[in-house]
């Protein structure tokens, strides 16, 4: 469990409660990691299959009415999702569940904060994991059953210009709101985000989209356990 600021969520300044979950895997891979520490300020590590040790009295400790559920990817273990969420629905909190969506499954959430991978995601050519990222990294059956049944936002982690295109692309296939859209600039300094920012923060006025900063780089930069 750990108490941090909302970072990906509408809940920006707003202090979270942050359940930070071990898989065993992420479904795709992620290089250079558009999460190089979601959470800076971490308790304890909790992984899903001992999920009785997460009680919502633990949450309601902190004193924080949102929840966000990480990990990992949270719906490889979708028994064990299911019944963290309806306990948490029980005790009345805001559950956002960040996932790249991929995998579906019914679950008691009030946000899916859904991050897509794009082609920049993928690794090498030459590494034996490619064809694996790029034929599963997109899944537009379970995106679409996200959008149809929950309130979603759609984060796309962008890293030049030309990630633009592939965006557009799968907006344009989906009938995908714009205002479901946000845009991340990829990075884990400030220079490397301030070398984006500016040009993508154009883009989502141009185009409608929502830009998302990386919260906890602007605060603390690249560290870890602050």
């Amino acid at each position: 469990l750990i108490k941090d600021m909302g970072k990906r969520t509408p809940f920006t300044l707003w202090m979270n409660v942050g359940i930070r979950l071990d898989f065993q895997g992420r479904g795709v891979i992620m290089p250079g990691m558009d999460v190089v520490e979601f959470f800076q300020h971490e308790v304890t590590f909790v992984p899903l299959r001992a999920i009785k040790r997460v009680s919502t009295p633990s949450c309601w400790n902190y004193n924080c009415p949102q929840v966000a559920i990480t990990g990992g990817e949270p719906f490889m273990q979708a028994k064990e999702l299911t019944s963290l969420c309806q306990q948490l629905r029980q005790q009345g909190q805001h559950i956002t569940i960040e996932t790249n969506g991929t995998l579906f499954q019914q679950v008691e959430a009030n946000l899916l904060s859904i991050s897509p991978k794009l082609a920049n995601s993928n690794p090498a050519t030459s590494n034996h994991h490619f064809q694996q990222h790029q034929r599963l990294r997109i899944n537009q059956l379970v995106l679409r059953q996200f959008l149809d049944q929950y309130n979603c936002q759609l984060k796309f982690v962008v890293e030049t210009e030309p990630d633009l295109v592939e965006i557009q692309q799968l907006q344009q296939e989906m009938q995908i709101p714009s205002s479901t859209i946000v845009l991340m600039p990829q990075g884990i300094t400030r220079d490397q985000i301030q070398g984006k920012q500016n040009w993508m923060v154009e883009i989502c006025k141009q185009h409608g989209y929502r830009y998302s900063p990386r919260l906890q780089v602007d605060i603390w930069g690249d560290q870890r356990g602050t």
